[in-house]
């Protein structure tokens, strides 16, 4: 009996298929997460790139300022405000100044002035921005009570200073008890009450052009007559001239001959012109300057010996002064006052404090400083927090607190 095999049925290609399409999914789903792998990478490498560029945006600023610093002539070697890129840890920065007020960069040194930092690394740039305002440096011995060019002698008698006596050549005590740090490449003799720092502090002094400017926007009292003169008992306030001066800048000529001022009340600054034959002021005095003034600006050599007295005025008392033979003029007020210098006080050449002398504020000396009695020096921080013109060493950029900020390219 012949039998019929029956026929199986062929399903080994619908197997393959099958097969197929389940390698193809999983080459897709390998092949998409790879993808996705790699997008994250880019990511967190761009992510990084740009954290990068920021922090070089920032370097690239702070050595800008570094940079300016040191060239007091940026403007002329940066005209445009375009300064040199530079290779940084990471990447590149460069950076870019422009005027706040007018953009324009050699009109005015006290304009404000946006310095743009931008920062490359890899794939990313970052520009960051701060704003920058001008303000002028202090030459370096005006955060000393006093300071000299030359030798600082002190002798018979006692010198108290709340801040620093420094010297660009010596401080030698003699006979004498220095209540004051002092800061100079040698110090010489005994009773020093304080510290002593042996090193040579190199500063910048105002040059001989300083006494002439300031003459310059000043009210000249009368000149002198031949062998000298003197100025006593005497108010100067500022006022129309001429019994004051618009400013309260006071100017004397001593055409090179000794003058004498004594017992002088002063609100404003006493510019002493040719003074080379000497100037001392003495007696009572009250020296006050405004704030961004010196009180005293001499050419040549000047001596303070100041004594203690005091002035007492009752309220609408009309005090009658005289200026060098002008007529006489009423001041009035209603105040007790003490003798004091308060201000800097600059001597292009020896300065000399005897006596009680007592100053509030700074004292310069563009050579040396001679010291007897007991005077007084108590140092005054606003000299340097408002620098008169001629005592400015440079003018630094300040960031302005807050200022701060990204700049979308």
């Amino acid at each position: 009996m012949n039998t019929r095999r029956l026929p199986i049925p062929r399903r080994r290609g619908s197997i393959y298929a099958m097969v197929l399409a389940t390698v193809a999914c999983a080459v897709a789903m390998v092949l998409g997460g790879l993808e996705l792998s790699q997008i994250g990478a880019r990511r967190a490498a761009l992510l990084s790139d740009r954290l990068v560029a920021r922090q070089l945006a920032y370097t690239a600023i702070e050595s800008a300022l570094w940079t300016l610093r040191y060239d007091s002539n940026w403007r002329i070697t940066y005209p445009d405000g375009v300064m040199p890129d530079m290779k940084l840890p990471g990447g590149t920065g460069a950076t870019t100044l422009i005027d706040a007020v007018d953009g324009d960069l050699g009109d005015d040194s006290g304009d404000d002035l946006f310095m743009q930092g931008r920062g490359t690394a890899g794939g990313a740039v970052q520009t960051m921005q701060v704003l920058l305002r001008p303000a002028n440096r202090p030459m370096g011995g005006l955060y000393s009570a006093i300071h000299a060019a030359d030798a600082i002698t002190i002798s018979n008698g006692s010198l108290l200073a709340s801040g620093t006596v420094s010297s660009e050549d010596r401080v030698s005590a003699s006979a004498a008890t220095v209540y004051a740090d002092v800061y100079a490449p040698s110090v010489d003799g005994s009773g020093y009450m304080g510290s002593s720092t042996l090193d040579k502090p190199v500063y910048t002094m105002p040059d001989s052009t300083l006494t002439s400017a300031w003459a310059a926007r000043g009210y000249v009292l009368p000149a002198l007559v031949a062998g000298g003169g003197s100025l006593k008992v005497s108010t100067l306030t500022p006022g129309p001239a001429p019994t004051g001066s618009p400013e309260g800048i006071y100017v004397i000529d001593c055409q090179n001959q000794p003058y004498t001022i004594s017992d002088l009340v002063m609100v404003g600054t006493l510019v002493l012109r040719n003074a080379g034959a000497g100037v001392t002021i003495s007696g009572g005095a009250v020296l006050r300057a405004p704030a961004g003034r010196p009180v005293i600006v001499c050419d040549g050599p000047l001596t303070l010996n100041i004594t203690s007295r005091t002035w007492t005025t009752a309220t609408d008392q009309s005090v009658s002064v005289s200026l060098l033979g002008l007529l006489n003029v009423n001041v009035t007020g209603g105040s007790t006052v003490s003798s004091v210098i308060e201000g800097l006080v600059y001597a292009r050449q020896t300065l000399t404090l005897q006596g009680v002398t007592p100053v509030r504020g700074s004292v310069l000396g563009g050579a040396g400083v001679v010291v007897s009695g007991s005077p007084s020096v108590m140092y005054d921080p606003t000299v340097v927090d408002n620098v008169p013109p001629g005592f400015v060493e440079a003018i630094d950029l300040k960031i302005v607190p807050g200022s701060w900020q990204q700049v979308v390219d």
